[in-house]
């Protein structure tokens, strides 16, 4: 049928519009924090596609953290969210984040 593979390329359309209006992130680091941030970051994800995101984020002094170095834990995060939901087509999506003194895991 020829419907299906115009709804198909539609919903990857919206997937990626999604997508693009997520990289205001960024500059919400720097306003509210990386923490904040992933947590409206999974808020958002699940508001726009079925999946349950499921967060466990260390306690700690922000501070201590870079910028560039909060800019890309969010995009490696972001990027296998968006690849789990994608491609994986997950339902479920358990995140830990773990800060000490010399790691970010």
């Amino acid at each position: 049928m020829m419907i299906k593979p115009i709804i198909d390329h539609s919903e990857e359309m919206l997937f990626q519009l999604r997508e693009l209006c997520t990289d205001i992130y960024p500059s919400m680091i720097e306003d509210l924090g990386l923490k904040k941030t992933i947590f409206s970051f999974a808020k958002e994800m699940m508001k726009n596609h079925m999946v349950n995101i499921t967060l466990q984020i260390d306690q700690c002094d922000e501070k201590r953290i870079m910028v560039p170095v909060k800019h890309e834990v969010f995009r490696m995060m972001k990027e296998l969210v968006v690849n789990a939901i994608k491609h994986a087509e997950a339902k479920q999506i358990n995140i830990l984040l773990l800060i000490d003194q010399k790691w970010i895991t």
